[in-house]
């Protein structure tokens, strides 16, 4: 687990803790509204979409057969984004997929 992710949990699992016991009636909160569980899930799970992309995952390896300028079938590697199936390449140094964003660990791969 990563420190974005840890730090999302703690935040997560304190945050409804802090709400419940907060006096609303002790100071004056304008606008403030209590925190609801919905709430807190709906905006947690965007945030977690930002540490998924984040986050390295390996890449996905597919090999097909090519001919080139003398007619002669090869094998060849593609690489492809498991989160989107895009096609990258470690020669073009992508560390992100340029399709959808995610992080690339090439480890192994190369």
């Amino acid at each position: 687990m990563n420190k974005y992710q840890e730090a999302l949990n703690f935040l997560c699992d304190h945050a409804m803790e802090y709400i419940e016991d907060f006096d609303l009636e002790e100071y004056e909160c304008g606008d403030y509204y209590p925190l609801d569980k919905e709430t807190l899930n709906a905006n947690k799970s965007v945030l977690q979409e930002l540490i998924d992309r984040a986050t390295p995952v390996k890449i996905n390896e597919e090999t097909a057969t090519a001919k080139f300028i003398d007619d002669r079938p090869t094998t060849v590697i593609i690489y492809r984004c498991p989160k989107c199936g895009g096609r990258v390449h470690p020669f073009d140094g992508d560390l992100y997929c340029k399709h959808c964003g995610q992080a690339l660990d090439w480890s192994g791969n190369q």
